[in-house]
């Protein structure tokens, strides 16, 4: 490299983006968790910052990754806007479905 630099990071060296990825993977595991308007919004503005990118501060396949839950999560993000920032969706029981007990 020109400037004597190597694009791959030292052993135990951060990347310049990993903080932001770990907060990515923290809120996907909550959102699993706890589904809620706000933590999918907040995993939509990381991956904005992560597919923002310079190619030198992150790889082609996590870019590309990133490229595609992006709109994935922002269909999550706008779906259902009644949910509440704190509460879970509540999933609907088809009208038909009734218990029977033997």
């Amino acid at each position: 490299m020109p400037d004597g630099k190597s694009l791959r990071p030292k052993c135990g060296e951060a990347l310049p983006f990993q903080p932001c990825e770990n907060a990515l993977y923290y809120l996907m595991s909550q959102y699993a968790i706890r589904p809620s308007r706000r933590i999918a919004m907040a995993i939509v503005h990381h991956l904005e910052l992560l597919t923002a990118a310079k190619p030198t501060e992150l790889s082609a396949g996590r870019r590309a990754l990133f490229s595609r839950l992006l709109p994935m999560w922002r269909a999550l993000q706008g779906r259902n806007p009644s949910v509440d920032c704190g509460k879970p969706e509540r999933i609907a029981q088809p009208e038909h479905a009734t218990m029977v007990r033997h």
